[in-house]
């Protein structure tokens, strides 16, 4: 911002502008000999140079060709950024798209395909340009892609399909807040997810990979400590009860719930939250019938338990009679956990049974549902020996 005017200052080789955008100044331009490099490459830094804002973030107009993906954010685009720069010719919006006529796009996607084939790149190719195509001009991006900056290039820290769109609609330049300095890898990564969270079209899978990248960070710079639920709810700004369905998938080592989650196939956090609380060979079942193309719902699985309950329950009348001395433990989501997470601790302490303790162990003393699990299973061992 110009402290004279209080006018904010614009900066970028060329105005934001859709198809056909007029050349860019001279100087932005490459020459052959080493005195017109240095002077090509002052010319860009003299670009993303200036005043910063009094929060320490910059905001810019930046020549397209300084940004980069930051090749750790978890993606799921199989079109990259030069495929379709090489590409062009072939991909950039034609006019029509800038208008309400509708008659490019059957034209376009035949190109499309004959490009890549019938196959996920061409699917994820006219997802972008039809999001491109709405935009009609880069003026209408809303937010700008976060970046940040390492000399003359631009790592995009969140913006991917914004910046994409852009070079499908030939642009010269977008909009960035540009980051002072590079985030460090927790920050980073809860920014990624922050802007991944949102968006309806990422899968399950790509959402959990963020979510791992930021507990693996967090611990990364917090080794003693353990992550809770709390804590988690925290670093991703959601609610505890949605944070424990997250964290808990996310922490889940289960092979087959992590390969159906990676294929795609399971997309619900609610259901997968669901089967990795069952055993291995239950796991198992529920990601077989998926695997087999049946839709299993949350509600599916609550009302088969609640079947299986009571076939346990009608198997014998004294499994019933033990069944019904566990008492029925029910923990307010609203209230503090922690005095009842130091009892469980100090019973399974003085119990000193090996088996318990390491089921015990696994459950999450910060969340209710993994809070009235260990209460149970204390009681169930406590009436196995007579004592409850």
């Amino acid at each position: 911002m110009d402290q004279k005017t209080g006018k904010v200052k614009r900066f970028g080789a060329k105005p934001l502008l859709g198809s056909g955008a007029a050349d860019g100044p001279k100087d932005m331009e490459p020459a052959d000999n080493n005195g017109g490099m240095n002077k090509w490459l002052s010319g860009i830094t003299a670009q993303l140079a200036g005043q910063e804002e009094e929060d320490g973030f910059d905001v810019r107009n930046a020549p397209i060709n300084l940004f980069k993906i930051d090749p750790t954010n978890p993606r799921e685009l199989e079109i990259e950024p030069e495929e379709i720069i090489e590409n062009i010719e072939v991909l950039r919006l034609p006019q029509k798209a800038y208008s309400d006529d509708d008659s490019w796009i059957s034209d376009y996607e035949a190109a499309v395909r004959e490009l890549f084939g019938d196959n996920q790149k061409t699917k994820d190719c006219l997802e972008v340009a039809f999001f491109a195509a709405s935009l009609k001009s880069p003026k209408n991006v809303m937010a700008p892609i976060c970046s940040w900056r390492e000399e003359t290039t631009l790592y995009i820290i969140a913006g991917e399909r914004r910046y994409l769109a852009h070079l499908f609609m030939d642009a010269q330049s977008a909009v960035t807040r540009i980051w002072p300095e590079k985030p460090d890898p927790l920050e980073m990564k809860i920014l990624q997810w922050q802007e991944n969270y949102l968006r309806a079209d990422l899968k399950l899978s790509g959402k959990i990979t963020n979510m791992r990248q930021i507990i693996a960070a967090w611990q990364k710079k917090k080794p003693d400590e353990k992550i809770t639920v709390r804590k988690f709810s925290s670093l991703v700004a959601m609610q505890k009860s949605q944070a424990s369905l997250w964290l808990k998938v996310a922490k889940s080592k289960d092979e087959n719930l992590n390969r159906a989650i990676k294929a795609g196939k399971l997309n619900a956090i609610e259901v997968a939250f669901e089967i990795s609380g069952m055993d291995e060979e239950g796991v198992k079942a529920y990601v077989s019938r998926i695997d087999a193309g049946e839709n299993i719902t949350k509600e599916l699985i609550a009302a088969e338990k609640s079947e299986n309950k009571l076939d346990a329950e009608g198997s014998s009348e004294k499994e019933v009679k033990q069944k019904k001395s566990v008492p029925a433990l029910r923990l307010n989501k609203q209230k503090n956990h922690q005095p009842v997470a130091f009892i469980v601790r100090t019973v399974a302490e003085k119990l000193n049974v090996e088996t318990l303790n390491a089921e015990i162990a696994k459950l999450d003393m910060d969340c209710p549902n993994d809070l009235q699990e260990a209460l149970s299973k204390i009681f169930e061992y406590l009436e196995s020996k007579g004592v409850a």
